[in-house]
């Protein structure tokens, strides 16, 4: 590595954060594993590091997130002195999510591109909560000049079944690839197309089912980052299909993920928010599932009575369901956190 000086923006971070040689390796070793990736770093990485030796870019982009998620406030590798990474920031939702998921699905393609600089992020992990709220503006500025019909979007549900198939069958890194392609092409013109609303945002509802299975491949992989970066952006499309049922459950998704990862502060609102929007707007199955999610973040944060109460409440709603109950189609994707 070269040696350009030392590194007084890290340094003065560091401090601010409390950190010391040690604690910050074992900090970025810890976002590291969460993407998937094995880091060894120790006390002498950072005393390199403040000596002036750069890290390699993932490491740089973690180092950043083990930061920020002590001093509480979005950290960019620019504050560090390293301004020149190729970085998927999530500090709000963009403003035209199509375009973005797109870059996002080209980058997922390129693997000369770097990936694993989506590091998951504890500071995006409520972005939902702070912009859920009516898309129609972003929703119309995507829009160009071709025309999708039904029949666009029964071929784009036949698709999903066929991934969702193949994913129980075949374990979740199979046609991770396809798919995301799927995503960056097909599904990003029809995303971008005109037609009538009520069409439109059928697609749009597909779209956030396939950008869902997206992160749940990349989570099968180890790539948390990714994963969460799909399945924010899944949250986009639901809010864009107009159906805030469909927006609860990838909050519901985001809680979950987080409590694998071990971040169970950070998830009772997610729970708590997700579990109010579906109250009373779906079936009953559903609305236990979402229930059961909220009393996972109570037990999680050691509230053992309110755990208790929240699954009590869970059994009695499912009770209530029956086998003719009509259940949202992504509810009953494969692949789901905590199903009944």
């Amino acid at each position: 590595m070269e040696v350009t000086g030392g590194n007084e923006r890290l340094r003065d971070l560091l401090k601010e954060a409390g950190l010391t040689h040690d604690a910050t390796a074992r900090a970025v070793n810890r976002v590291a594993a969460e993407n998937g990736a094995l880091l060894r770093s120790n006390k002498s990485s950072i005393t390199h590091w403040l000596g002036g030796t750069r890290p390699q870019p993932d490491t740089i982009v973690f180092l950043a997130e083990a930061i920020a998620r002590r001093v509480g406030r979005r950290i960019q590798p620019a504050d560090l002195g390293y301004g020149d990474i190729g970085q998927y920031d999530l500090t709000e939702l963009p403003a035209d999510p199509i375009s973005a998921l797109a870059r996002l699905g080209r980058a997922d393609m390129d693997r000369r591109e770097v990936l694993t600089s989506a590091a998951y992020s504890l500071g995006a992990l409520l972005l939902p909560i702070e912009q859920l709220r009516e898309h129609s503006e972003r929703t119309d500025a995507a829009i160009t000049g071709r025309s999708i019909g039904q029949a666009e979007v029964d071929v784009v549900k036949q698709v999903i079944a066929t991934f969702d198939f193949a994913d129980e069958r075949l374990g979740g890194g199979f046609g991770r690839r396809a798919l995301v392609e799927y995503l960056t092409t097909d599904i990003a013109a029809y995303c971008q197309a005109n037609g009538p609303q009520v069409t439109r945002e059928a697609m749009y509802s597909a779209a956030m089912q396939l950008a869902y299975l997206a992160g749940w491949k990349s989570h099968d992989l180890m790539q948390e980052g990714l994963a969460q970066r799909y399945y924010l952006f899944a949250f986009d499309l639901a809010m864009m299909s107009d159906d805030k049922r469909q927006a609860a459950y990838v909050m519901r998704i985001l809680a979950h993920q987080a409590f694998d990862l071990g971040h169970y502060a950070n998830c009772l609102d997610l729970a708590e928010t997700s579990t109010r929007l579906i109250r009373g707007q779906a079936d009953p199955h559903t609305e236990a599932l979402f229930t059961m999610t909220l009393a996972r973040a109570h037990a999680m944060r050691g509230e053992k009575r309110q755990a208790l109460e929240t699954i009590n409440e869970a059994e009695k709603i499912h009770e209530r369901s029956s086998p003719g109950d009509t259940r949202p189609t992504w509810v009953k994707l494969r692949h789901n956190y905590g199903q009944f």
